[in-house]
């Protein structure tokens, strides 16, 4: 046997009736089990035609309520779910009134939905028992559920939305590019009317068919707004069906949700020859489409199902937020640095959720993996920088380091490298300090050219590490020293008056070892011995008179004065015993009263 959908209608009305008279006659005889459906016709109706089904078993009510909101996605035109509660109540009202219940409650939750506005007709079947003298059990609840677009339906359909959106939607698109698309779509390939096929039943149907419009029959504005939103569901969108009045009756068109705000489009009324009147009914607000001041155009809806809409949507703004966003990625791309990057992310980031964000935020992230590689080159030679500051402990290579380190990005590597360098200028300035007090003393020194200020500057010298300033201070001190001991021999000469003549010169000529090394040309002093050739001297042979002053070799006060050196420390240089053997040349003088005298300095 096969039959139309109307006709399983009528043989389900039928059923009905049969069932309530079973049902009578099932009150008054208690503990019978009521079997609801058990017609022939009924299992005939089932096994032969080609309705989807779906049966469940369930204990609670929440998981009832999912495995019908489950089956009404998938289209199944007969749903069964049996349950297995313990729950009592006290008529089969009670029971028919919790599966209806059970079936509001899941529609409610997919109002505005395309699923839910699908849906033309539900029949409610309940099997119960009876339990007690007067207590009812649910056994199972029956939906037999009619669809204004059958699952083939729109399986079709939507296999001409894929390939519309395939070929006319990309991700180079503004939001507001896209939707208008659709938008233009919807109202270009449909048509407003009605059918006349005689049958009202089946002309409902047909006005609210997708397929049908697309193909280029009249439908109404269910069918408007149930296209709509089935292409916008396919390109991304969150979106509704509002079921409303206006003056004419009832009204169906939709909302749609871009960067969380919501907006009206009508494409049954934006179906016009008018651009203007297209552009009035498309991402517009509450206040608009509601036409409170037009009777004609006024339309009304209960808000409290449905999203607010605010405002009309400004494509300026979306336009310019796009550019100003992909010329900061641009520049990023350009400069290939952390900061700019960082600059473009957040711009990017602030942008509607569409494919121009996707792809700007891809972009990004390719510029990002090419910037990390830089910086680790970066990272590595600002460390080997800071290492090589800290191993010669100059300002020059700390400043060069430090340059290298402020270009690093603000990361926990860049922290600790500031921080070593922060040690090593401390580090640097008191080093710093300590050449200036050095050469302070050196100036000093030159300044007053004595042997003791010479000797302090040159122990502030030592204590200085190796390198330039080290060198040139002790430079200056070595000159300095020659420029003290030339004065000192100049004045040799008043020493006389209490030594032998030449005593001084023998005792002075031991110290000289005391000039560095590298000063060899100093055994020239010992020319000056010539000195005693002064007429002056050779006159005091008058006061032999005096026997007394042979006596005066013994006095052990002469040989002592060596030991007077304030700068005792360089002894190292003793190994030079030539310089005292050239006394010998006072032999040659016109003194023969003292050729004795060259035995002082042991």
């Amino acid at each position: 046997m096969s039959i139309n959908k109307f006709e399983k209608e009528i043989v389900i009305k039928k059923a009905q009736e049969i069932m309530k008279t079973i049902n009578n006659t099932m009150y008054q005889v208690k503990k019978r089990t009521i079997r609801n459906f058990t017609l022939a016709l009924a299992t005939s109706l089932i096994m032969s035609s080609t309705t989807f089904a779906g049966e469940h078993t369930v204990n609670d009510w929440n998981s009832y309520k999912n495995a019908i909101r489950q089956d009404i996605l998938k289209q199944d035109e007969s749903i069964i779910v049996n349950y297995e509660g313990d729950e009592i109540y006290k008529s089969l009202n009670d029971l028919n009134a919790l599966v209806k219940t059970m079936y509001n409650e899941v529609a409610d939750g997919m109002l505005g939905t395309l699923e839910e506005n699908n849906v033309r007709g539900i029949h409610f079947k309940t099997n119960g028992i009876v339990s007690g003298d007067v207590d009812y059990k649910l056994i199972s609840g029956e939906y037999n559920i009619t669809y204004k677009n059958s699952f083939q339906d729109m399986q079709e359909s939507q296999t001409i939305i894929d390939n519309f959106l395939s070929n006319n939607i990309d991700s180079s698109m503004s939001d507001y590019e896209k939707v208008k698309t659709i938008y233009n779509f919807v109202i270009d390939k449909l048509s407003y009317g009605y059918a006349n096929t005689g049958d009202t039943a089946q002309d409902e149907l047909n006005e609210r068919n997708i397929l049908l419009g697309l193909q280029g029959e009249a439908v109404v504005c269910e069918g408007y707004s149930m296209l709509f939103s089935k292409m916008m569901t396919s390109a991304g969108y969150n979106n509704k069906i509002i079921r409303g009045k206006v003056d004419s009756g009832g009204h169906s068109w939709n909302l749609v949700e871009i960067d969380n705000q919501w907006y009206h489009v009508d494409a049954t009324w934006g179906d016009d020859t008018s651009e203007k009147i297209q552009e009035d009914y498309f991402l517009t607000s509450d206040d608009f489409i509601e036409a409170i001041d037009n009777p004609q155009l006024n339309r009304t809806w209960i808000k409290s199902n449905y999203p607010q809409a605010l405002e009309i949507y400004n494509k300026e703004i979306e336009n310019e937020d796009h550019i100003e966003a992909t010329n900061a990625v641009e520049f990023a791309e350009l400069k290939k640095t952390q900061e700019l990057l960082d600059i473009a992310r957040s711009l990017v980031n602030e942008l509607i959720e569409d494919d121009v964000k996707i792809n700007l935020n891809s972009r990004l992230d390719e510029l990002q993996i090419l910037i990390n590689k830089d910086l680790i080159e970066q990272l590595n030679e600002a460390t080997n920088a800071v290492e090589f500051a800290e191993l010669q402990k100059t300002q020059e290579l700390l400043n060069i380091a430090r340059e290298l380190v402020n270009e690093l990005i603000e990361d926990d590597d860049k922290f600790n490298l500031t921080s070593r360098l922060n040690d090593l200028q401390i580090l640097i300035d008191d080093y710093n300090e300590q050449i200036n007090k050095a050469t302070e003393a050196v100036e000093v020194a030159e300044m007053e050219q004595t042997q003791e200020l010479l000797n302090v500057a040159r122990e502030l010298v030592i204590e200085l590490k190796k390198g330039d300033d080290k060198f040139n201070l002790t430079s200056r001190l070595n000159d300095l020293q020659i420029l003290i001991d030339e004065n000192s021999e100049i004045d040799m000469p008043e020493i006389p008056d209490d030594t032998t003549t030449g005593g001084a010169i023998d005792v002075e000529i031991p110290e000289e070892p005391e000039i560095e090394p590298e000063q060899p040309e100093q055994p020239e002093i010992p020319e000056e011995p010539e000195e005693p050739k002064e007429p002056e001297i050779p006159e005091e042979p008058e006061t032999p008179e005096t026997p007394e002053e042979p006596e005066e070799p013994k006095e052990p006060e002469i040989p002592e004065e060596p030991e007077t050196p304030e700068t005792p420390e360089e002894p190292e240089q003793p190994e030079e015993p030539e310089i005292p053997e050239e006394p010998e040349t006072p032999e040659t003088p016109e003194e023969p009263e003292q050729p004795e005298e060259p035995e002082i300095p042991e």
